[in-house]
């Protein structure tokens, strides 16, 4: 994501909660802020200590006429170590706009500033306007247009996107949906994709989800991606799933190098299917069996198969499972067994998790055959505002001798107390 100069995060959040404060009760307006304030610890694979203070703020106006609303997200961090970066302060604003409703029954949407939109093929953070219109309970369209945040690693000028998606639909039956995406990054095409998204459940036990995403700039398929669902019986669940990724495809446009194609093998394709079965015995626990296949071009094929049990004991604050899968793969990454217990307990105000992950390989490679994962967390609810939690997690696998991060969360909404 793009990052916003700090004046420009200070700035907005400044004027928006003087503007709503003085003048939100005369509109009626409904007022709620929240501040969200980490406290993180971790140590490099040099073993350095870094210590980063992160405050998040949350401001949304709604009411303001009955149709009107404000929606504002960002975040500040601050180095209270030497920073990874050299940076030691940093902040964005994730989005600040305005949402309209035209009608009453909010069939047609106005969206004005810098917002996320997720349309079909689209799924964008924009500095522009987007509408979304149910024109008939069977038919509707949507449409977005303004600078992309994603390609703010050069300069924004001459940047600009546009797209859309037009659906049909049958109450409770069906619908399909015709999305298209179209980027330019100084003045040149950079991105352009045309998809199809269908969703139908013709019968009460039958449900086919999915999407295909074409890329037009060089005239290859991205990904195709279908899950059916049946319901034969109450308590059981059976799915079935088929994918397919080209990895060229998909990254032809990228702006983080992790993700450029060479990083995972440039020709590589993944075709992937499985089946899921879930079986509830009674209100509060429920086995689940998977298999999943994998088949890539280059680095081979594998397979991916166990089972979970799973208790939620709802009445008494309690969830937990503990699960065992098989990987077996081509290559010594690609084979080992997997084990993972977790539970999650709640005492009126207080709540307790913990994560426990263990994959013990077939062979050795970087000098270990296994690899760990723990997680644990403690919240509480000081008051009806204000949460407290903290959390630890510890990792340990052949990439990384070891990894510990320390979390302090504090959580506070103010409410209409503005």
């Amino acid at each position: 994501m793009a990052k916003c100069r700090t004046t420009t995060f200070s700035l907005v959040y400044g004027v928006f909660i003087l503007f709503f404060v003085s003048y939100g009760d005369a509109w009626s307006a409904e007022m709620d802020l929240t501040s969200t304030t980490y406290l993180q610890e971790h140590e490099d694979a040099r073993d350095n200590n870094f210590i980063t203070l992160r405050q998040y703020l949350d401001f949304n106006v709604t009411g303001l006429g009955d149709r009107l609303s404000l929606y504002s997200s960002g975040w500040f961090r601050l180095e209270l170590d030497d920073a990874e970066n050299g940076d030691r302060t940093n902040d964005e604003l994730l989005y600040a706009y305005l949402s309209y409703s035209v009608f009453p029954d909010r069939t047609l949407m106005l969206n004005l500033g810098r917002h996320f939109v997720y349309e079909g093929v689209a799924s964008e953070q924009i500095d522009g306007a987007s509408v979304r219109w149910e024109i008939v309970p069977m038919m509707g369209v949507s449409a977005f247009a303004g600078v992309p945040l994603e390609t703010d690693f050069d300069d924004r000028e001459s940047d600009y996107i546009f797209g859309g998606r037009f659906f049909l639909r049958l109450p409770k039956r069906a619908e399909v949906g015709l999305s298209y995406l179209k980027e330019d990054n100084e003045g040149s095409s950079y991105r352009e994709e045309v998809g199809i998204d269908v969703w139908m459940r013709p019968i009460h036990w039958l449900e086919l989800r999915g999407e295909s995403r074409w890329n037009q700039r060089t005239d290859g398929w991205i990904e195709h991606s279908y899950t059916l669902n049946t319901f034969p019986i109450e308590k059981l669940t059976l799915s079935t799933f088929a994918a397919y990724t080209n990895y060229d495809e998909a990254f032809s446009s990228t702006t983080l190098s992790a993700f450029l194609p060479q990083f995972v093998g440039i020709g590589e394709a993944l075709t992937k299917v499985g089946v899921f079965a879930e079986y509830a015995w009674n209100d509060w626990l429920s086995a689940v069996a998977d298999y999943s296949r994998y088949e890539y071009d280059i680095q081979g094929s594998a397979n991916f198969f166990g089972v979970d049990l799973r208790a939620y004991v709802l009445d008494q604050g309690l969830a937990a499972g503990v699960s065992l899968h098989r990987m077996a793969g081509d290559t010594k990454r690609l084979r080992y067994l997997k084990a993972r217990l977790y539970v999650t307990k709640t005492f009126e105000a207080l709540e307790l998790s913990l994560d426990m992950v263990h994959l013990n390989y077939d062979e050795s490679f970087s000098g270990t055959n296994h690899a760990y994962a723990f997680s644990g967390s403690l919240a509480y609810q000081l008051t009806p505002s204000l949460l407290v939690s903290t959390s630890i997690y510890y990792s340990k696998n052949p990439d990384f001798d070891q990894e510990v991060r320390t979390f302090l969360k504090i959580v506070y909404n103010f409410g209409k107390e503005l």
